[in-house]
């Protein structure tokens, strides 16, 4: 009985050993959901509004400033008319960043790390106003960014690194009435093309600091047309839209 006995003792050994070795690429398996489940839980943590939601929203306002964001949250209410993002660390934006929200009004993007604007990603936006992608990376953008924007008024671009800027991108922005450019590296030649758009005179839609790199465009009193709620704070701050 003692061979018997040591037989059925290596076989339960040799069962346990094949168990263990299968057990191995399922628990690297199941090491791997539970990565993916942490991920999608920090993810989910970034949404704007909720249970869960790192901003701060009321009504129509979704303030979502001075988070250190890295992207623009998920979770954003369909009906949000003033969307701020401002001081957080988005380096980029999705071509559907800001999904079906389209009745933004205002959209706060300024003292981000953008670099570059997507082509279409404000053109299901035909209600956005202002604009402000003012101390940011941008070194080009375009002619199609700012496609089907009928109503916006007001665009920041001031404080990046935009060296020219196509005449085609304004073709589409016959509401436009103030466009900040200083704080760029623009040579005085591209205004001068910016001049012969059609529809506008550039001297009265630009305005340009007098001691930045770009060249000095004469300051028209556009902001006239605005709203007192839409004028730019003499500090330089966003207008409380």
């Amino acid at each position: 009985h003692v061979p018997h006995t040591h037989t059925r003792a290596t076989r339960t050994h040799t069962h346990a050993a094949a168990a263990a070795a299968a057990m191995g690429p399922l628990r690297v398996a199941l090491a791997g959901l539970l990565a993916v489940a942490i991920l999608n839980a920090a993810a989910a943590q970034e949404a704007a509004c909720g249970v869960s939601g790192v901003c701060s929203c009321h009504d129509t306002t979704v303030d979502c400033a001075n988070l250190g964001l890295t992207q623009v949250p998920s979770g954003i209410p369909a009906g949000t008319q003033f969307l701020y993002l401002q001081s957080n660390a988005i380096t980029s934006l999705a071509g559907n960043a800001f999904g079906t929200l389209t009745d933004l009004r205002a959209i706060h993007l300024q003292e981000n790390d953008i670099d570059t604007v997507p082509v279409g990603v404000f053109n299901d936006h035909p209600m956005l106003q202002y604009l402000n992608l003012r101390d940011n990376a941008i070194a080009s953008i375009q002619p199609s960014s700012f496609e089907n924007l009928g109503k916006l008024v007001v665009i920041y671009l001031n404080d990046n690194e935009l060296t020219s800027l196509p005449l085609e991108l304004f073709f589409g922005l016959p509401s436009l009435k103030e466009l900040f450019l200083d704080g760029n590296p623009i040579e005085a030649s591209v205004l001068d093309n910016l001049s012969h758009i059609p529809f506008v005179d550039i001297r009265d839609l630009v305005t340009v600091a007098p001691n930045a790199t770009t060249a000095t465009t004469a300051t028209a009193p556009a902001a006239a047309e605005l709203s007192r709620g839409q004028r730019r704070s003499p500090a330089g701050h966003a207008p409380p839209l």
